[in-house]
């Protein structure tokens, strides 16, 4: 992980660039090859049937690439934080160059034209916290705060939880008022407002994935919790909507951070925060709105005997909400 300070010293610095460089050039090389190999396959596959499967081998060709776009984006932002977000704009289009001119040469030997470019870039934000032995607090140990608002979108967020005994025992809850509150996610549009409460069943010591209204989801200690795919150690939970019946735009909030422990990481379609919440420390909660959210790319697979242009749009976790 880069420093989030972005600092550098003369040498130590410019090692650790030269290795930072070296590691994304490699990123792109393999994502490329990865394309590659499925463009091969796909012509192989469909070369000896009719034109319907020019329109299938077209339609494959555009979901490779916003694929690899996608881990394009995640690469940039995981391991250039704290460049500039023009700097991680230009790095990701010109990943995807080179991506192009790695897979265009094998598609053309079948006898097609391709071209990917980028289209548009949308700017978000980047938050998490990656010390495992750490509550969900503030950088201040405030147990209430938002993490941020004017949402249009948030994906891949995920909570990991370390060590479950730290939640609030379910006995210990009052639905009603004059116990303990359990830890909260909340996502709010000012009028409809959507949580999901987590705590530990007090007789089996499993973990609760309770959505307000919705329904519970219980599992065993220390689980993966993907809020925006709807899964616990990566099984469907059913009640598990993220933000259902919300609209754009929302605020995301925690509520009783202090009982919970673990990291969590999530990025949203949004730059409005409180910096006072967060650090440049990441083992403390930060926020890098450096980052990009999503990326629109221009797909065009062309021979002979058919023409199609289309856009793509790259978001790493797609089915996320």
């Amino acid at each position: 992980m880069a420093d989030l300070n972005g600092r550098r010293t003369s040498r130590g610095g410019e090692r650790a660039q030269i290795m930072l460089v070296a590691a994304f050039v490699l990123a792109v090389t393999f994502i490329a090859l990865a394309v590659m190999l499925n463009s091969v396959i796909y012509t192989e596959n469909l070369a000896t049937r009719g034109e319907d499967a020019h329109g299938s081998e077209a339609i494959a060709y555009r979901a490779d690439m916003a694929a690899g776009t996608e881990r394009l984006i995640e690469h940039v932002n995981e391991n250039q934080t704290g460049e500039s977000y023009d700097d991680h704009v230009a790095n990701l289009t010109t990943s995807i160059a080179a991506m192009d001119n790695g897979t265009a040469p094998i598609v053309a030997t079948g006898g097609t034209r391709t071209k990917v470019s980028v289209m548009s870039v949308t700017r978000g934000t980047r938050i998490g916290q990656f010390n495992t032995a750490r509550n969900f607090t503030d950088v201040g140990a405030t147990t209430d705060w938002e993490l941020a608002n004017s949402i249009e979108g948030t994906r891949a967020f995920r909570i990991n939880i370390t060590d479950s005994s730290q939640l609030v025992e379910e006995d210990l809850i009052s639905f009603l008022g004059g116990g303990i509150d359990p830890f909260t996610v909340r996502v709010d549009d000012g009028t409809d407002d959507w949580a999901v409460r987590i705590y530990e069943d007090d007789t089996t010591d499993n973990v609760i994935v309770d959505v307000e209204g919705a329904g519970e989801c219980e599992v065993g200690e220390n689980p993966e919790i993907d809020l925006t795919a709807g899964t616990i150690n990566g099984e469907p939970c059913g009640p598990l909507s993220f933000g259902d019946g919300v609209s754009t735009p929302y605020s995301l909030r925690y509520e009783q951070a202090d009982q919970i422990q673990g990291n969590f990481s999530l990025v949203v379609d949004s730059t409005s925060f409180t910096s006072s919440h967060y650090s440049a420390d990441e083992d403390t909660p930060f926020a890098d709105d450096q980052a990009i959210y999503a990326a629109t790319i221009r797909v065009l697979h062309e021979s002979a005997d058919h023409v199609y242009a289309t856009d793509a749009e790259a978001i790493p976790g797609e089915n996320d909400a």
